[in-house]
């Protein structure tokens, strides 16, 4: 009655005005519903509402599982069980799920990054460099100098020096970040000196000192350099590179003791430069010789670079489609299970057909002949089957007989 009244104008105005008000929420006014809701999670994450921000992520994936937020959504989850909620292994298994849904998505690329980080803190380190690899064939030239840094300090971890040398080499080969070299000298001293090759050690380390002198890396570069320098015997140059470091040390008192320690072996030991030392245990020609095969083996590892690059991506190719062949059969049987029918329905099945069928039983010479037939079927079987196949004709003809009774 009141609509009957308006004029047109209004009436066009009102129309108008209800179509807007019933198709906004439908619409959202103009935005994504799944990046208002990713952005919902968001907030909640920063707040520090992990588990409800899960569940918000969890609902972008249900509601919008094809959009570009949807592999985001998993990592976040994923990321939000590893740093806030310390459940490593939910992580895992968040990252697997992505990169069998969303392999080439970014979101993928970090999820690798993270779980390559929870390798290593459980001392995986070989699954780690597995990831690295990974990312290391599709990064960009900077992103690349970054995974191979972190593939040779899993190769420390793992006690593997020359490899880990290998690494450091071929970033240096590269043009790199310039801050960069000074943490990859660094430690290829470390790795010659956790090897015992102290001389190698001590020169790599006065490298660090002398052409990156200030950096935050040269203190500790001066402190390994005389520690090292003191365990090969030259005690005098020990003591005054240590001496050197005591004005700028955080601790003096540790440094004083340690040069103390040293004066107490000149007591007792023999002090030697470096190049008396090395020239009494060895000529000229034996350090030439042995230089010289050193560059030999070092060409050779580099020769086999190649080949070991292939394989470790081959592995790692191996294992990720593996692990996405187990997760397309954990989704097939899923779908089976929810497909199939309850127990309930399974029994009444099983009943109506017992009712259907004839009461009579068979006489003993009948079921006698019956089950021998059964036992020598199964013992040719035996013969001609996988044992695969016998295994489940073991489940199986039991069940036959049962049936006959």
């Amino acid at each position: 009655m009141l609509f009957s009244n308006l004029n047109s104008r209004a009436k066009f105005f009102f129309v108008t005005l209800l179509c807007f008000l019933l198709l906004a929420p439908l619409l959202g006014c103009g935005e994504d519903p799944a990046k208002v809701r990713f952005a919902d999670a968001e907030r909640l994450a920063g707040d520090g509402y992990f588990e409800s921000a899960i569940g918000e992520y969890y609902r972008v994936i249900e509601s919008h599982p094809e959009s570009k937020y949807t592999p985001m959504s998993y990592y976040k989850i994923g990321l939000t069980y590893h740093r806030f909620l310390g459940n490593r292994e939910k992580a895992i298994d968040i990252y697997s799920t992505l990169f069998f849904l969303h392999p080439d998505s970014p979101a993928s690329d970090l999820a690798r990054e993270d779980r390559a980080k929870i390798f290593s803190s459980q001392e995986k380190h070989r699954r780690a460099i597995e990831d690295y690899d990974i990312l290391l064939q599709s990064s960009t030239p900077e992103k690349m100098a970054e995974y191979q840094y972190l593939i040779a300090l899993e190769y420390i971890s793992i006690n593997d020096f020359m490899q880990a040398r290998i690494e450091f080499n071929e970033i240096l080969a590269r043009e790199v970040d310039k801050s960069l070299l000074p943490e990859i000298y660094y430690n290829i001293a470390t790795t010659y000196y956790l090897e015992g090759s102290l001389d190698d050690a001590i020169e790599t380390f006065d490298k660090v000192i002398t052409d990156y002198p200030r950096t935050k890396l040269t203190i500790e570069a001066r402190l390994s350099k005389g520690i090292a320098l003191g365990e090969a015997g030259y005690l005098d140059e020990a003591i005054n590179e240590l001496m050197l470091l005591a004005p700028v040390y955080h601790n003096p008192e540790a440094l004083a003791k340690r040069i103390e320690l040293l004066e107490e072996r000149k007591k007792t030991e023999p002090t030697l430069t470096k190049w008396e030392k090395k020239y009494l245990e060895k000529d000229k020609k034996t350090i030439a010789e042995e230089e010289e095969q050193a560059v030999s083996k070092e060409q050779k590892w580099r020769e086999q670079r190649v080949e070991q690059l292939e394989l470790r991506r081959k592995r790692a190719l191996e294992r990720q489609k593996a692990e996405n062949e187990a997760e397309r059969k954990a989704l097939e049987a899923a779908k089976l299970k929810e497909e199939a029918p309850s127990d309930e329905t399974a029994t009444d099945v099983a009943g109506s057909s017992n009712t259907d069928s004839s009461d009579e039983l068979p006489n003993k010479e009948d079921f006698i002949n019956n089950t021998g037939d059964v036992e020598t079927s199964y013992e040719d079987e035996d013969i001609k089957e996988t044992p695969e196949s016998n295994s489940t004709n073991s489940k199986t003809k039991p069940a036959e007989v049962k049936a006959k009774q």
